[in-house]
């Protein structure tokens, strides 16, 4: 599901782009907000407009983009 790990160009901050589990189109994964199951995922989709799909802790592939979202986010501290 990961993609690539890269620095944006102006903000130098890593963006993770994955494949979306619910279109299968690339785009950055991004946290919407936490709640108390966890973090929300917001992925950002730039096809011509910018759309984006939310990935919620009972949608499929969650657990996969938790596990990715920590392994990146966590190495940056």
């Amino acid at each position: 599901m990961l993609l690539e790990v890269a620095k944006h160009e102006h903000t130098g901050r890593t963006m993770i782009i994955v494949r979306c589990p619910r279109c299968g189109n690339p785009g950055h994964l991004t946290v919407h907000k936490r709640t108390i199951s966890g973090p929300k995922f917001k992925i950002v989709h730039k096809n011509g407009r910018k759309a984006t799909c939310s990935i919620g802790s009972t949608a499929e592939g969650y657990d996969e983009l938790r596990e990715i979202h920590e392994r990146v986010r966590g190495a940056e501290k």
